[in-house]
């Protein structure tokens, strides 16, 4: 039998309960006809999930120390050597879960933008940025078969939040800021 391709199948990363209700927020927020209000609920609803999984959340605490491990290994042909023994639990499913996370605190800060609430933009912006330099450094602990497309994807991801957070920092006057992050993104 064959991995699910879709990781919110897994009930190993997404226990039911989890599952429809991510399936009802992401219903509602797909649905054009959607207040601002309630998208934005949702966003947050769906970020709360994601980051409340339990393999998210042994995630966000095991892999710093993980990419650091690793990067402290020495140079050898099998990379299993050199990785360390919990990089195993990194599945591509994980990743995709991870992936989606970032991005929807990145779609919750240009909702609340939107919306013309710079702060909390600022904030998920911020979020973004962390959590997706977060999967440049740990995508060599995850056994997927297209690194290349995945760092690809984050790589791009990770310069429009920049952009946007930059945008949303200088129109809170915080101009210094602002052209900080712009130099992360050159």
């Amino acid at each position: 039998m064959s991995a699910p391709t879709d990781p919110y199948a897994d009930r190993c990363l997404v226990d039911d309960a989890t599952h429809r209700s991510l399936a009802l927020c992401r219903a509602i927020i797909s649905n054009p006809t959607t207040d601002p209000g309630t998208r934005i609920s949702c966003l947050a609803k769906c970020t709360s999930h994601l980051d409340s999984l339990p393999r998210v959340r042994a995630f966000d605490v095991q892999a710093p120390r993980d990419i650091r491990q690793s990067q402290k290994a020495p140079s050898t042909t099998d990379n299993a050597k050199s990785l360390p023994s919990s990089a195993s639990t990194w599945t591509p499913g994980l990743m995709q879960i991870l992936l989606d996370r970032a991005l929807a605190f990145k779609d919750l800060a240009a909702a609340y933008l939107r919306s013309g609430d710079a702060q909390n933009s600022a904030f998920n912006f911020d979020r973004t940025v962390t959590l997706l330099e977060s999967l440049t450094l740990a995508i060599p602990l995850f056994s997927i078969q297209n690194k290349g497309g995945t760092e690809s994807l984050i790589a791009s991801a990770l310069l429009q939040a920049l952009g946007g957070w930059a945008d949303v920092e200088q129109s809170l006057g915080r101009n210094a800021k602002a052209a900080k992050i712009r130099m992360r993104a050159d």
